[in-house]
């Protein structure tokens, strides 16, 4: 992977077919293009209060995993 332009800061971490990042979604990151057939997916986990709602989609994608939402 070419860092040139990043920084001195960027620590490459080069994955094996399999394997798994988790990162903060802050965390500036990149990858090469897939050389594989198989499928690159991505998972984004966010924690929220109850409180927290959503503005923009109409549908809700959270998912209540503890306590209860009054």
């Amino acid at each position: 992977m070419d860092l040139a332009g990043i920084g001195r800061d960027a620590v490459p971490v080069e994955l094996s077919p399999g394997q798994a990042c988790f990162h903060h979604g802050h965390v500036l990151h990149g990858s090469s293009p897939s050389r594989s057939a198989a499928a690159r997916i991505g998972l984004a986990v966010i924690y929220v209060t109850p409180e927290n709602r959503g503005v923009a989609a109409d549908r809700n994608f959270a998912t209540l995993v503890r306590g209860v939402d009054r």
